[in-house]
C-alpha cells in the first residue's frame, strides 16, 4: 500500500469517531454468485444509515422491486442494480439514474455505511442507557431518544456519538 498524505484541520484532527475496527466490521464484501438474505441486507442497509426510496436518485437511497435491489453507495459514481435469483446474486450492475439502463457487469461491490452510527438493538440499548445516565428519564417529547429507541435515525444523530460507543478514537 502507498503511503498517503491526508490534510486536516486541527478541529478534524481532534473529532473523536468509532474505532477503525468497529468500522471495518461494518464493510460488506458483495459479489456475483454469493448467497445473500436479501432481508439481512435490507437491514444492513437500513440500519446503516442508507434510506429506502421508491427510485434511487442519490447517494444512500436504495428500492426493492421483487428480486430487484437498487442502491447508491457513497463513494460511488452510480448507482448499483443487485438482480437475485432467489438469495443468490446473479448480476452486479450499475446503472444510470436517468435512463435507467445498465451498464456491463461488474465483479465486485464493497458497501460501507453512511452513517458512524449503526442502529442496531447493541448500540440502541448502548444510547439509552448512557442517555438515562447522562440526562436523567426522558420526557415525552424528547424526539432524539425516542427516534432511537425506535431503531429510526434523527438529524444529527451522530453528533451523539459517545452515547452510542464505549471508545471512540481519532483519525
Amino acid at each position: 500500500q502507498q503511503p498517503r498524505l491526508i490534510t486536516l484541520t486541527p478541529n478534524a484532527l481532534m473529532q473523536r469517531l468509532p474505532s477503525r475496527q468497529y468500522m471495518s466490521q461494518q464493510v460488506r464484501d458483495i459479489r456475483p454468485g454469493q448467497s445473500i438474505d436479501t432481508d439481512d441486507l435490507v437491514n444492513w442497509l437500513t440500519g446503516n444509515g442508507f434510506q429506502r426510496t421508491p427510485t434511487v436518485r442519490d447517494a444512500g437511497e436504495f428500492a426493492v422491486r421483487g428480486g430487484i435491489i437498487d442502491l447508491f453507495a457513497p463513494g460511488s459514481a452510480n448507482p448499483v442494480r443487485l438482480d437475485f435469483f432467489g438469495d443468490t446474486l446473479e448480476t452486479l450492475r450499475e446503472f444510470d439514474v436517468q435512463s435507467q439502463r445498465t451498464t456491463p457487469q461488474l465483479t465486485q461491490l464493497q458497501l460501507v455505511p453512511m452513517s458512524e452510527v449503526t442502529l442496531d438493538p447493541k448500540t440502541i440499548a448502548r444510547f439509552r442507557t448512557n442517555y438515562l445516565t447522562s440526562f436523567g428519564a426522558a420526557t415525552r417529547d424528547d424526539a432524539l431518544y425516542t427516534a432511537v429507541s425506535e431503531g429510526r435515525r434523527y438529524a444529527g444523530l451522530e453528533h451523539w456519538l459517545p452515547l452510542f460507543f464505549e471508545e471512540l478514537e481519532t483519525i
